[in-house]
């Protein structure tokens, strides 16, 4: 697998029909950005290629395409992308958003399925999905976090050997010196707000969440470090061994 990436952006693309998608909710201070302007925000105003939604403290927002829902988390900046080949990418450089599918994509005999209906690329991974619902988050080191409610995902860290496929309702996190990812039950499935009804009264995600996360990733984090230093150790302990064998075979000769 061969990865091509220019920033440390979180790169998400949703296979859909849909040439826009269109913001059904919003609450709290969100921005939409056109071509530079900063636009009125309303409900079920359309939206178009390159479309930035920003949101701020407490604040979140609903968009919907033809196949896809994304409900923006507080506190992120996603670009939107509609391009003619009917996919809707969304890059998100900061943040996070939960991603649920409505339905599959419809194929003919002759045609193909795509293997991976989504895939989710930052600096640090990479993230092929086949119609589920999870949460993708990027913190502020540039980790990367992925809890599965629904579906199975192919995870792949950009420094690791090789990928492996999160089932529901398990999580996996990596960053760029992660050269070994693993999946478990961390506890973030039951801590994020998987509703997606604009109609429901509890859609934000709650605090405890976002420091559930912080905390995931600080033990997450110390063990990579145990395991480099451990690593590293056993290493010297088997350099040092080869050299005095060495200097023992020179010894000899002398």
């Amino acid at each position: 697998m061969k990865f091509f990436i220019l920033s440390v952006f979180l790169f998400v693309t949703f296979s859909a029909q849909a040439s826009k998608g269109t913001l059904v909710f919003f609450k709290g201070k969100i921005q939409i950005h056109r071509s530079g302007e900063s636009l009125k925000v309303k409900k079920k105003m359309k939206l178009k290629s390159g479309d930035i939604i920003t949101s701020g403290k407490r604040s979140m927002a609903i968009v919907k395409s033809k196949f896809a829902t994304i409900k923006v988390m507080q506190k992120s900046r996603i670009l939107l992308d509609f391009p003619k080949n009917k996919e809707l990418d969304a890059t998100i450089d900061k943040g996070g958003a939960v991603v649920k599918f409505i339905r599959k994509l419809k194929t003919s005999n002759r045609e193909k399925r795509p293997a991976e209906q989504v895939t989710v690329r930052t600096r640090t991974a990479s993230m092929g999905v086949r119609g589920t619902t999870f949460m993708a988050f990027v913190g502020k080191d540039e980790n990367s976090i992925l809890s599965v409610k629904k579906g199975l995902v192919k995870f792949q860290g950009n420094a690791s050997q090789k990928g492996l496929e999160v089932a529901k309702n398990l999580s996996t996190m990596t960053n760029k010196n992660s050269q070994t990812i693993t999946q478990k039950d961390y506890g973030i499935v039951n801590k994020v707000n998987w509703e997606m009804d604009d109609m429901s009264k509890d859609l934000f995600q709650s605090n405890k969440l976002f420091s559930h996360l912080d905390k995931v990733w600080k033990n997450y984090k110390n063990a990579q470090e145990i395991k480099w230093s451990d690593y590293k150790d056993t290493q010297d302990k088997k350099w040092k061994k080869w050299s005095d064998k060495q200097q023992g075979f020179k010894g000899l000769n002398n």
